[in-house]
């Protein structure tokens, strides 16, 4: 997972990643969190450089994408009581 941080003209610069373990199975609410965090430190990292351009991030809506396009799956797991995302 990658977010994009951005000049002060707006021009992609670099992107900052996370990488997680291909048998890591995390909860969904676990991966939003994971994902608001790396667009937040994105955002951050791209106003320290001048982006004053409006953010839009929606680490929910990624994740549906992600799950659209057979990215990931979810698998209900009883025992912990929360859905399981695995990577495809």
């Amino acid at each position: 997972m990658a977010a994009p941080a951005f000049r002060t003209n707006g021009r992609f610069l670099a992107s900052i990643g996370l990488e997680v373990a291909y048998a890591t199975a995390l909860s969904t609410p676990v991966l939003v969190s994971v994902l608001q965090v790396l667009s937040q430190t994105a955002r951050t990292i791209s106003r320290d450089l001048g982006y004053a351009q409006e953010w839009q991030a929606d680490a929910e809506f990624f994740l549906q994408i992600l799950k659209g396009i057979g990215m990931i799956s979810v698998q209900a797991d009883s025992d912990i009581g929360s859905d399981l995302i695995a990577y495809q």
